[in-house]
């Protein structure tokens, strides 16, 4: 992403587009820095997640609409319960280290873009 964003004349984007990615599979409200933009990707992924249930003030017309207009196949019956039991078996003591946005935007070098 950042090599992207230096080449494309788009280097003032990193850190939000950091805190986009770092933040997205939260449970709770992001309200810190770029959250207009965090909260929104944060919401729409925890309705695709799941399914539709956590419509995050989406209209339920339009969540069925999307829904049916794309096709996820096996990713939620396959391809993400065998990287949890994956991830766990590998990482017992650490087991949901994509909740830890600190920990992701320090590693990427950004650390404090959510502050």
């Amino acid at each position: 992403m950042e090599s992207w964003l230096q080449r494309t004349g788009r280097g003032r984007w990193a850190d939000e587009l950091a805190v986009i990615v770092a933040k997205h599979h939260h449970l709770t409200a992001y309200r810190g820095r770029h959250a207009e933009l965090a909260e929104a990707f944060r919401r729409a992924d925890l309705n695709d997640l799941s399914q539709g249930f956590i419509r995050s003030r989406m209209p339920r017309e339009h969540v069925r609409a999307v829904r049916a207009s794309i096709d996820v196949g096996v990713f939620f019956t396959r391809t993400v319960p065998r990287a949890i039991v994956r991830h766990l078996a590998r990482h017992p003591l650490d087991p949901l280290p994509i909740v830890r946005a600190r920990r992701a935007l320090r590693q990427a070098g950004h650390d404090g873009a959510d502050r």
